[in-house]
């Protein structure tokens, strides 16, 4: 018995040593590839600094951009992300906030900085509630129904994030390549407190951040990316979009359907400060694993599948090694070496995250500093989160994102099957002929199933004055 499991518990150790190796060589290349792009950006920087330049660029020869800020609630530190997005150098730009209705708790805040900046361009589009697709795909689908005639890119940043003010500009400067269908950076979790739960998140999203290359397959992050508007139309992604939970995935699945590439910017890698609780931290990976599994399976399954060998490799080289000697067993140090070795490839993975933490935000490296340790020396607690996350949406239809709980269905399609409203749940259902709300964006469906309706007379009071704008210019 103890054989057969020894063999067991080292083959299974080996593979976890060998896919942890490799994921370390993508992370090293990943922080080659950004420490050469950075370089460059900074080179540039300078020069327009020390006006190498003849004369200054005119504002009107930058390609008009429109940048899309959906929002919903009130995140972590909302009117700081949203701040930067006025104070943007690449100076062509209008800024376009959507809310679901004008009580949103965002609101006040969006129109106090629309007033503090009266010179940037900016408006605040109500979409109304969403049916039968994810509120903010819905609230991108109002928003980009009609576009000044001007507008030649498409910018798209979420309201947990904040940018640099050369954010916008580097995010969009190489989408003039032939083969470059989507440009997009990606989120670097900023704990507000060094609780375990924001720890975790950190450490397993900067893994994940580590992933984006120059070469293989990047994904678009829809909180950060930008897309030409030629190439928006062209793809009909706003149509694409229709009955979708999400607008990265769907993206991504687009673009590289048409054997275009997602461009990752490391110049876009963008803070996003978190502050959650161990159940908020756990439902937030979950939700990530399900919209993947349902829009890029065989991803996902990659994922769980690298994830699976890894934890439980590690784990059980462990529990081997301390039962084998307990029993004073002579091939103790076997799976005690598997196990160690497993650790410490782990550590040298989070010195390249460490490593990118200077180059991506070298002002922070002290706020991060309990963040990096964590990192360092938790990474098989974080990999078994991780990977207790993945294992929880296998099977699993319903997700709850923004007070919202969506169900579903083949094909990436989407039923909201309730709202949370002040005075508790907001149930949905769906007759056959029931036609779409006065705040759902009557597109051409293909394909949807029956569009959905409040059980309330009061959400259709909610419907009214969807679509409505404000402008301050």
């Amino acid at each position: 018995m103890f054989s057969s499991w020894l063999t067991f518990s080292i083959v299974l150790a080996a593979l976890a040593l060998l896919v942890t190796f490799l994921l370390g060589c993508q992370s090293w290349e990943h922080r080659r590839f950004a420490r050469k792009r950075l370089r460059a950006c900074l080179q540039g920087a300078n020069r327009r600094s020390e006006g190498i330049a003849a004369k200054r660029v005119d504002v009107r020869a930058c390609p008009r951009i429109a940048l899309f800020a959906p929002c919903k609630g009130i995140d972590v530190g909302l009117q700081e992300n949203l701040r930067p997005l006025f104070l943007q150098d690449h100076g062509n730009y209008e800024l376009v906030f959507i809310v679901e209705s004008n009580r949103d708790p965002a609101c006040p805040i969006i129109h106090d900085l629309m007033a503090e900046f009266p010179h940037v361009d900016s408006r605040l589009v109500v979409a109304g509630m969403a049916a039968d697709v994810g509120q903010k795909v819905h609230n991108l689908r109002v928003a980009t129904r009609r576009l000044d005639a001007e507008v030649e890119i498409l910018a798209f940043i979420d309201s947990d994030a904040r940018p640099s003010p050369s954010w916008l500009r580097s995010l969009v400067k190489r989408l003039d390549c032939p083969e470059v269908g989507i440009t997009t950076g990606y989120r670097w979790f900023m704990p507000e407190r060094p609780t375990l739960a924001n720890l975790l998140l950190h450490s397993i999203n900067a893994t994940a951040a580590s992933m984006y290359s120059p070469r293989g397959v990047n994904l678009v992050w829809g909180g950060s990316w930008a897309m030409r508007r030629d190439r928006f139309d062209q793809l009909e992604l706003r149509d694409v979009w229709d009955g979708m939970l999400t607008d990265d995935l769907v993206a991504t699945n687009l673009v590289q359907g048409k054997k275009l590439r997602v461009e990752f910017e490391p110049a876009c890698m963008i803070a996003s400060p978190i502050d959650l609780s161990l159940g908020e931290m756990f439902n937030f990976l979950r939700r990530q694993y399900m919209i993947g599994r349902h829009y890029l399976p065989g991803l996902w399954a990659i994922t769980l599948l690298a994830t699976t060998i890894m934890t439980v490799g590690f784990w059980a080289a462990l529990a081997t090694s301390v039962v084998a000697f307990g029993f004073g067993v002579n091939w103790a140090w076997m799976p005690a070496t598997a196990c160690t070795a497993i650790y410490l490839w782990g550590m040298f993975r989070a010195t390249i995250r460490r490593d990118l933490v200077k180059l991506y935000f070298p002002a922070r490296r002290q706020a991060l500093a309990r963040a990096i340790q964590f990192d360092l020396f938790a990474t098989p607690l974080a990999m078994a989160v991780n990977w207790a996350a993945i294992l929880s949406t296998v099977g699993a239809r319903h997700i709850r994102w923004r007070g919202i709980t969506y169900r579903l269905l083949r094909g990436g399609m989407t039923r909201i099957v309730s709202r949370q409203q002040k005075g508790g749940i907001l149930g949905v259902y769906w007759p056959e002929d029931t036609p779409a709300m006065g705040g759902q964006d009557n597109q051409p469906t293909h394909g949807l199933p029956p569009a959905g309706r409040l059980a309330s007379q009061k959400s259709a009071e909610n419907q009214q004055g969807a679509g409505a704008t404000s402008r301050a210019a």
